[in-house]
Order: C-alpha cells, then structure tokens, then sequence
C-alpha cells in the first residue's frame, strides 16, 4: 500500500497538470471557435480532457506535445499497452511483442464487385512471458509489490494521504446523495396518465428509442430527471404533470430522452469520477461544469431537433419556467437533471434562442479537430532513454498464418449503385456489450417500397467487434417514393442471428448488432377474425421495411389437418435486459388476403394464436396520362385517417395494383417519377369488400422561388444547425389528412432556390426545418399558391431573422423616454402602448419598461389601473395590469381584481419564465413576480387567472381554495362554457363577500368598500339538436384508455366515477357503503345530480352466475351505435346528424342483433347525452380483470390493468 501511494501519487499528479494544460488548450480553441462549433462537437473536445484526467497513464508518442517537458529514462510517464485477446498482464522490459496482426477479410466467389471495407486490425498482440520478477512500468507503479506501513513518512506519502482523504470525503458526499436518490426513488409512484405516455412514446419515436424508460412522478418540487444507469427511469413532479401544457411536457420528455440516447448516464460517471480523483485541481472542477453545460446545450440541440419545432423561445421558455418553480437536481451517480444548477440559466437559454452569427463548421472539419486534440492530449512524452528493443518474435499463431494486406476489401454479392455513404458499426454481445470478433456481417438493402430485399455484401467484425461496408448510396429513409434503407445482421456457428439496432449518442447515429448467448422457441396458430385457421401465411421475424430479409427464416402456415395455421421456430434470439426480464420481439405476419399484421412477443418460449383482421381488398390501375399507358412501377399509398396507418403497394408491368387494408377511412394517392396525382380523400374501406380504385398519374405543375432574409434580401439555404432548408407542400397531391405529416419534398440548393412538383389547383408550400412565414401548422391559414398543369408558379419563402436582445431594448428605451412626464398622462400613454403588444416573448423588453414607469408612479397610478382592468381586455393585458397592481401594493385595487375573476376564464394559455436583456430590469420583474427563492436570471409572468389570484393573495393574505379555479380553460363548448362562468363567478362572489365585511382593515376609502361584480347570467344554453348540428360541428377526442372501477376497488388509480361534461374523475366517497347492493339508488342519483356525475362502474351478474363489470350511466340517454358508425363519427357530425342506434337503459351493454340478446362483456360504442346536455362517444374495449403493476409499460394487455373495471375511450361532440 505505501508503495502503491508513493508510486500512484505521482502519476495523478502528472495527469492532472497535464489535463489542467489541455483543458487551458481546448478553452481557447473553443473560445476562438465561438457558434462554430456545435454543442456535442464542444462537448466531445472537453471529452478529450476528460479522458486525460481519468486516465492516469497514457501511451508515449513522438509527436506528443508534452515531449516539451519530458520524462527521465527510469521513471516514465506512461505503462505498456495491451490489447491482446488473452487477458492482459503487464510484461518486463524486452518481452518479445508482435506489433500488428490484421485479420483476413473473407474470401467470397470471383467475380463478385468488390466494396472498399476496412478490416484492419490495429491493436497490438502481446506475447506472454512467465516472470517472478515484478514488473515496473515506466510510471514506476509496481504490479505486485506487497503492501508495507513500516516505511518512514514522506512528502510524497503524506500528499497523498492527504488525496486519498479528499478522494473519500467526496466520494461519502455522492454516496449520500445516492442514498438521499434512493429514497427519493421509493416514495415515486407510475405514470398511467395516458395522455402522458402518449407523449412520452411520441417523443421516444422521433429520437430514436427502442425501449422507453417508465415514467415515475415524485410529490417533490424537484428539476425532472432520468436516473438509472443500467435500468433508466424518468422522474417528473407532480406539479409539472398536472400544469403544464402538453407543449412543455414534450420539451422535458424529449431532453431527458436525449441524455438516454446520447448515452449520458454512462459519461456522468466519468464526470464524477475526475471530480473526485483530482478534487485539488481547480481545471478539474472546471472541465466539469464545461461539460456539464456543453451536455446540456447539445441535449436541448436534440430534443429540439426531433420534436421539429421552430420556435426556440418556446422550448427555451419551457426551461425558464421549470428553473423558477422547481429546485435543481442534486448531483448524483447515475443521475442527470433537467437543469442541476441556475448559475448558467441565463447563458443556456441565450444559446439557444439565438441564431448563430457564423456558419457552424461541418462533421469532418469537426472529426478532425477532435483526432487532432485527441493525438496531442492523449498522448505523453517519449522517455528520456530506452534500451533498444529486440525484434518482436512472431508466434507460432502468426506463423501458421497469412496476414492479409491493410484495407483488404471485402468481396460482396452484385452492387449496382456506387456512393460515399458507409454503413459501420460494432458486433457485441447483447448481455455484457462485449466487442465479438470473427462474426460474418451481411448487409442487406431495400430499395423503393415494392422490391424485395437483397444481400449486397459480407464480411467479418475484426478485433474490437468492429464492421465496416463503403462504397453505397446515401440512405433515403425519408424519401416516400425513393425509399432506401440499409440493415446488417449477424451470423455465427454458436450464436442466433444477431440483429442491429441503430442509437442516436452525441447527436451521432451508432449502430450495434448483438449477439444473444441464448435462443428460444415461438410457435402458434395463424386464424382469422372468425377463428378459422389460415394456411399460407407468412411468419417472419426479420424484415426490412415490412418486408422479409432473405436467406433468413420465414415459417409458411400449414394447410391441412391438426397444423392448419400453425408455425414453429427453434432458433430466436433471447435478448435480456440488465435486470434478466425478456425484451419484447416481433413478428411480421404477410397474407395476401390480409392487412400485415405486426405481434409483440413478451418473454420466450412463447406460444401465440395470431389473428389477422378481415381486410379490405383495394385493387386498381394506374395510368398514365401524359403516355395513356398504364405505369409500371407507381407507388400507390393509403394513409388511414380514423388511425394511424399506411399502407403502400407498387403497379406491376400492367399498372394494375392489389392493396390489402384495414377496415377504416383513407387518402388514396399514387406518384412516380417527375409524376403526381390528385388525391382521393375520405375514401371508406369495410371489412370483406373488394374496392376498385382507379388512379391517374399527371405530370402536374411547379412552385419555384427562393427562401430569402426578410432583413437583408439575401437567400437563405441553410437551418441554424447547418443543415440544407427542406420545404413540404400540402394540396391535391398531399393532402394533410387528419393530422399534418410533415413530408421533405424539396431541397433548396446553393443559390437559396428550390422547386415543388404539385397537383394543379390550391397549393399550400411550408418551411419544414427552419422557421418561417409558412410552416405546417399555418399554411394553411395563408393565401393559397395556385398551380396550373404544365406551368411554374414562383413564389419566394421568406425567414425572418430574430432581432438581437440588446437591440431590442435599444429601441424599447425610446419609446420610453418619450412618454409625457405628468403622472396621469404617462399612465395613460403606457396603457396606449400596451394595447399596441401583440407579443409576450418577443415584446418583452419593451412591455417590462413600460411597466416599471407605470409601477413608478406608484398609488396615484392605481385607479388610472383599476379603470383601465375594468375594460374588456384580452389574455396579455390582464397579467400585466395585475403584475403591476400587485407590484404597487395599494389594497385598493382588490375590488377590481374581484371583478377581473370571471375575465380570466380564457382559453388555454401558459405561464412564462422570461428573459430581459438588462440586469436591473430583470432584478425589478423578480422582485413582483409571484416566484420567491432563486430564479437565476429570468422572471415569471403567469396566466391571467394566477396573476389575478396572486395578486388578490399578496394584497390580503386570504385564499379561498382558488387552486382550483386556477387549472381550469374556457372550453370552446357554450354549455360548458356555461358550467365553467358559472364556477368563476361564485368564486368572485366569495371573494366580495368576505372583502365587503373586511375592507376597513385594508382602507379607509369609501370609494372602495365595493366590488360591485356583475353576475352574468349563466343560463345554460339550449340542449345541442343533433338534427341542427352544421358543418361546424366537430368531434373532439378526450381521452383513451381510461378505467372504471367498481367499488371494491381501491388504491391510486381507483376511479368510480367520472364527469363528462368536465372531465373530471372522482373515487367513492365515503359516505357511500362499499357493498353495491347495498346502495341506495336515490342517494346516488341525487349526489350524481348535485355534483355532475355521469358514469360509474358496477358488476353485473348474469343468469348463469357469471360477472363482469359493465359501465352505469347516471342521468345521461344513451344509445348504442354500430362501430362502423363510431369510425365515421366526423363524417356524420360534419355532414348534419349523428348515426341513430338502439336505445340503451342505464347499462352500456352491446347487443348482439344476430343472437337477439345482450352480451355484458362484449365491445360497444355508446353515443351519450349528459343531464347538462355535453354530447359525446364512449368506446368500451376492455374488460379488466386481472390487476399488474404495468409501470414502463406502454399499451397494456388485453384484460390487465392496474385495477379492475372496464376501459374505454372518450370523444366529445361540440358545435
């Protein structure tokens, strides 16, 4: 042990310095880089630093800049390296050493194409030489010495006892933390929110996520964060969940999913561990934090990038308003916060709000200047003298052996496209990630939607697992018609197959093919919607873009006897998560007589009976018009409207297309080279019916123009992160369905132009990757591009560049110094100019101005206030005249408030954590918000309705349960407008009430002992006429996947009863016995009445002793509808009449017209009207009856929950 201090002391020293001069060197390059380099890139250079402080030795290289210093010939700075597959030992100087030994690429038949493949294998093999004598490597750290306390006390000794302790005290520090995340962890309890887990599964598509982490909410105010390095969980508290926007919530969700995928988890522990080891080291502490804030700059670079927003300052706005609400996350093993500290606030969202003033660098310039620093830091100096050593001697492995030539290209299978794109990547093994060397690697492609897939080339992994196939086509994954997408798999005598998953770490794509040590069996049955079994079915485990890979595995269904429908495999893959639990597998199942169909396997061996819908059989001709021959080779797509789905087939050599689909509503369009079509929309499709569709391909117009700078004219040709701008296009040939699907038609090229190919008729071009005066959520709403056949119709996008801040409040101080000086004509000129503001965000310097003049005049400006609260004013006007009556402190201003509470009934808005560009303006909006305690440099300015309630309890220090006025939005239904006024209102009444008895103790003006708040009336519109219901009309989806449980269920997430008219979901009360039977059926329809109580669960018993549980309306008329009815809901409401159906009593029950009888466990869509007169849908699809803890779990299985009742999902009809 004394040796190992006096020896390993030194060697931290060394590294330490060596890492503080390194660290000097990349914060000046990164400094002189400026916005050239993006967040990961800046990222990976502080890594570099990084991995010199963690790496206490380092190999000697002659171009190592720390040659400047040196070492002596006795005490080096560095250990031998090596790598050999056997396990490493340290060797004695002068052991013999092979220096290269490349693998041998395989050999395939002549004559196939050869692709550039590099094989090389760099790492060193060290022979092995049995020794006594201990060795000691250049850092003098000698392996096998035994530990000894009797040696006399030295400097070196005693500096690092001193480190040790330092070591141990920080290190106590994180383990107490850890032990505080512990405990934190066991007081969170699952998501089941579906809205939630919608986004979250949403968020996690778009990044690329496999396999999501459960989702845990915590009662702590604390930052989100994702914590678990082996088994990853996202904790969100509960306030985030319950009052933020679904906006807000996907720009959390999706930043914590970017340190999931950038692989995060993994690095903090680096972070921590450099911390810890060079805690005397003040550039230590500093990489840290570097990398910390580079981290999370390049985590919101991600996240912004998937979610494909523009606009910045909403996302930016998102972080703000978290960091003044919620405390940082504590620093932590395993463990990443939303934001771990407000001391950098302000420089992050200024990052990433504002565009870059230079053009970043591109990825190889960047790669580059990484190696560059990684050659030079990692490396150290070349000892002062060396004995000469002996020839490396080859083994007798080496000699019974060829070594191919570097670079030797692997031979492959027929290529025809030739390209600079790459496909690489790392075989491992799928338990431990072990690098695998010697696995066959074939890579299979798919080109365009209709071709089969094709084995292009093979090769072997080479000594650290890795592939690597050049020579291809850039992939076109994006490109609908154009399609082309590559995938390798794995191949060894003592393996399954191994399959490649691709990850998205430091903005980079990283591919893996894991191996699984284990295999198992899947068999089952193949039947139709009726149960009968079907032969010819294709069961495939691996495919490519819904098509099979060949050579692999394929099962066809029986067709006759005992096996009719069924299938087997020996030999897939068990892959393992860290904990030992099964992951999920699929399995593609192809009929041509059915829609494919895609099953989850959950824990193998497993036996399944997979049931392929009735489809509808779409069928047709494509011609051509400009030839008047049919086309061979269209791509023909249905994309489902009612639900997600699409489905696409290409012609044959007569046009002719056969296109099996779901039952449900599509647009059906067809397209080709320099070819489009006019869409047909709102097309049905039934179940067992044979459609002919015929299609007409057209050579269509054109939409030319450039996309240009507002500001300076100039063209603009790429997004702020580098990227070519791409433009999409909604009309007759694409058309946007139910919801906007953002497609990549066009590029712009060098000059800023682009073109759009398009149907003739009403075109609507937008912005897809950059923000613009067009975008996808808009276009629309904008004057239309008309577009005839065989003509160019120009037209130029136009980007507005950000105005800077400074700037902003250059002009923003003009406007104030020329306001009057008198009080009441100031007031009144800064009423004028707040009526003027249209923006909270982008107006914000000038409003804040403005509103410290006004709160300057201090209480004569208070009436001038009140007038001016008591006019309509929209949402922005009330927050600011209540900030500013709050700001002013003159209890006067109370019963203008109370008469502002039934104006903040508004539609759905958010609260703002802002920024201003002037540190004592953002001192004096901090010292009036409504957020105390610590908020760096932004400020909160809330909705009107907390500003207004905030201000009410800052003035008089009452509160009348308003927390649950405050969560609710003005629905856009007038009845439920209605019930909403009618809430505000008596909230406002009790608020006059108690200030009308109290107001001497606040003021002695007689001017304001009154409220004198106008009731409005609250009559409850008319019951909605679905016989009158016009074009307007619309249906609304609520929610899905909500249960109700009878009353013997109890727990968390035990509901009984729900509102529909509100949404609200309520338990049992207790006044109620828990026994149904024993249920007074007044009693409950009495409380139901007076609390707006519209459905309950309840158990029913049939004849033969059986139970289920079915759904109870309360005082609501029902009636049960067809589920085609249900899918063509929108349809019907737009078109002026519900469906009509079977009256049904208070049991939603579905009745089985064949059998003539009611069948209580069965399915049904229940259309409804509530005792309010809320119209709506309620689709049963589940009966739960079996309970399981299904935290993480996304899409619960048939009949489990959390508890028991019944699921269904939830439409609103309003006019």
């Amino acid at each position: 042990m004394t040796v190992l201090f006096e020896t390993l002391g030194p060697a931290i020293g060394r590294a330490s310095w060596q890492g503080a001069a390194l660290a000097l060197l990349v914060g000046l390059l990164l400094w002189g880089a400026g916005d050239r380099l993006a967040p990961r890139w800046r990222f990976l250079l502080w890594g570099v630093v990084l991995l010199r402080l963690v790496c206490v030795v380092t190999p000697g290289s002659p171009w190592s800049p720390f040659n400047l210093v040196g070492t002596t010939a006795a005490t080096g700075s560095h250990l031998e390296l090596q790598t050999n597959r056997a396990p490493s030992i340290l060797l004695p100087p002068g052991s013999p050493v092979s220096t290269e030994r490349p693998l041998r690429p395989t050999e395939l038949p002549a004559g196939d194409v050869d692709i550039p493949t590099t094989l090389r294998a760099d790492a060193p093999v060290v022979s092995q030489s049995a020794t006594s004598t201990p060795y000691v490597g250049r850092s003098g750290i000698s392996m096998w010495s035994p530990m000894s306390w009797t040696t006399p006390l030295s400097l070196t000794r005693v500096l690092s006892l001193v480190w040790l302790a330092g070591c141990v005290v920080l290190s106590g520090k994180l383990l107490a933390a850890a032990v505080l995340l512990r405990r934190r962890l066991s007081a969170c309890r699952p998501v089941t929110d579906a809205r939630l887990l919608g986004l979250l599964e949403a968020c996690g598509r778009r990044l690329g996520v496999r396999r999501l982490p459960p989702l845990l909410v915590t009662p702590v105010e604390i930052s989100p964060y994702i914590v678990g390095t082996w088994n990853p969980r996202i904790v969100l508290p509960e306030s985030l969940i319950t009052e933020a926007s679904n906006a807000r919530l996907r720009h959390v969700l999706a930043h914590e999913l970017a340190h999931l995928v950038r692989g995060d988890l993994w690095t903090n522990w680096l972070l921590l561990a450099a911390r810890t080891v060079h805690w005397f080291n003040p550039a230590a502490w500093w990489v840290v934090r570097e990398m910390q804030s580079e981290r999370e700059a390049a985590c919101d670079e991600l996240a912004f990038t998937a979610l494909e927003e523009t606009d910045r300052s909403a996302y930016a706005a998102t972080i703000v308003e978290l960091a003044a609400s919620l405390t940082p996350s504590v620093l932590a093993p395993g463990l990443i916060g939303l934001f771990s500290s407000n001391a950098r606030l302000k420089a992050r969202v200024v990052r990433l709000v504002r565009s870059p003033s230079v053009t970043p660098v591109g990825g190889p310039i960047a790669a580059g200047l990484l190696l560059g620093i990684a050659l030079l830091g990692l490396t150290d100096a070349m000892p002062a003298a060396r004995a000469q050593q002996p020839k490396p001697a080859a083994s007798s492995a080496d000699a019974s052996s060829t070594p191919a030539e570097p670079d030797a290209p692997a031979k492959s299978n027929t290529l025809t496209e030739a390209g600079t794109h790459t496909e690489a990547g790392r075989c491992v093994d799928q338990v431990d990630r072990t690098s695998l060397a010697g696995i066959t690697m074939r890579l299979y492609r798919a080109s365009g939607r209709g071709s089969p897939i094709e084995e292009v080339a093979s090769t072997v992994t080479d000594a650290q697992g890795r592939y690597k196939f050049t020579g291809l086509a850039p992939r076109r994954r994006e490109d609908h018609f154009d399609y082309l997408d590559y995938v390798v798999m794995g191949f060894s005598d003592d393996r399954p197959i191994g399959r490649s998953f691709r990850h998205i770490l430091r903005n980079e794509e990283l591919v893996e093919v894991w191996m699984a040590r284990e295999k198992s069996t899947i068999g089952g049955k193949v039947v139709d919607a009726e149960g009968r079994p079907i032969a010819g079915a294709q069961v495939i485990p691996y495919s490519l873009d819904g098509r099979p890979i060949p050579g692999l595995p394929i099962r066809t269904t029986f067709d006759k006897g005992e096996l009719a429908g069924r299938f087997h495999f020996d030999d897939i893959p068990v892959y393992k998560a860290q904990d030992g639990s099964p992951w999920s597998q699929s399995l593609l199942v192809l009929h041509p007589d059915h829609p494919p169909t895609t099953v989850t396997v959950k824990g193998l061996p497993a036996e399944l009976v997979v049931t392929l819908p009735t489809a509808c059989l779409a069928t047709g001709t494509v011609i051509d018009e400009v030839t008047g021959k049919p086309a061979a080779g269209a791509l023909v797509t249905m994309r489902r409207l009612d639900a997600w789905g699409l489905e696409t087939a290409s012609t044959d050599n007569a046009g002719r297309y056969r296109l099996p689909v779901a039952e449900g509503r599509y647009n059906i369009y067809t397209q080709a080279k320099d070819r489009v079509s006019i869409a047909l929309t709102e097309r049905e499709c039934q179940a067992g019916q044979t459609i002919e569709v015929p299609l007409t391909l057209i050579e269509g117009g054109f939409i030319s123009g450039r996309v240009l700078n507002t500001a300076t004219g100039a063209p603009v040709t790429k997004t702020d992160r580098g990227d070519a701008i791409a433009l999409g296009l909604m009309g007759p040939s694409q058309p946007d369905g139910r919801a906007i699907h953002p497609a990549r038609l066009a590029l712009v090229d060098e000059a800023g132009r682009f073109t759009l190919r398009a149907a003739p008729g009403e075109n609507f071009p937008y912005l897809v990757n950059t923000r613009g005066d067009r975008m996808a959520w808009d276009t629309q709403k904008q004057p239309a591009i008309v577009v005839k056949a065989g003509e160019t119709t120009s037209y130029d996008m136009l980007v507005t560049p950000p105005v800077p801040e400074e700037e902003k409040l250059k002009e923003a101080q003009k406007i104030v110094d020329a306001l009057p000086k008198t009080p009441a004509e100031r007031a009144a000129r800064i009423f004028v100019e707040f009526r003027k503001l249209r923006h909270t965000v982008d107006e914000c310097e000038l409003w804040c101005l403005l509103m410290r003049e006004l709160v300057a005049i201090g209480p004569k400006a208070v009436p001038w206030i009140c007038d001016e609260l008591d006019q309509p004013q929209e949402d922005r006007a009330i927050r600011r005249l209540a900030f500013a009556l709050r700001a002013i402190g003159d209890p006067r201003a109370v019963p203008a408030l109370i008469r502002a509470i039934p104006r903040t009934l508004l539609p759905p808005s958010s609260d703002y954590g802002l920024l201003v560009a002037d540190n004592e303006l953002t001192e004096f909006m901090q010292k009036h918000d409504l957020d105390k305690g610590s908020r760096g440099h932004h400020f909160n300015f809330g909705r009107p309705v907390r500003e207004v309630f905030g201000t009410l309890h800052a003035l008089t220090k009452q509160d009348f349960d308003d927390l649950e006025v405050s969560g609710i939005h003005r629905s856009e239904d007038p009845r439920r407008q209605a019930l909403q006024r009618r809430l505000f209102q008596r909230q406002a009444t009790r608020w006059q009430t108690w200030w009308e008895a109290n107001w001497r103790t606040f003021t002695e003006d007689e001017a304001y002992r009154s409220c004198r708040v106008e009731m409005e009336d609250t009559v409850l519109p008319p019951p909605l006429d679905p016989a009158a219901l016009g074009k307007t009309a619309r249906v609304v989806g609520e929610g899905s996947g909500y249960v109700a449980s009878p009353a013997i269920e109890t727990g968390n997430y035990a509901w009984h009863f729900y509102d529909l008219d509100t949404g609200y979901h309520r338990r049992w009360p207790a006044e109620f016995p828990a026994a149904e039977a024993a249920l007074d059926s007044r009693q409950l329809a009495d409380w139901a009445a007076e609390n707006g109580i519209d459905l309950m669960c309840v158990t029913h018993r049939a004849a033969d002793g059986t139970e289920t549980f079915v759904l109870r309306g309360l005082g609501m008329t029902v009636q049960e509808i067809t589920s085609r009815d249900a899918r063509n809901l929108e349809r019907s409401v737009a078109a002026g009449a519900l469906p009509k159906g079977r009256p049904v009593e208070e049991l939603l029950m579905h009745y089985d017209e064949s059998a003539k009888r009611l069948v209580p466990n069965a399915d049904g869509a229940f259309l409804f009207t509530t005792r309010e007169g809320s119209v709506g849908l309620i689709q049963t699809t589940d009966r739960v009856t079996k309970t399981a803890d299904l935290t993480g779990s996304f899409g619960a299985p048939a009949g489990v929950g959390f508890h028991k009742g019944v699921r269904f999902d939830l439409k609103a009809i309003m006019p």
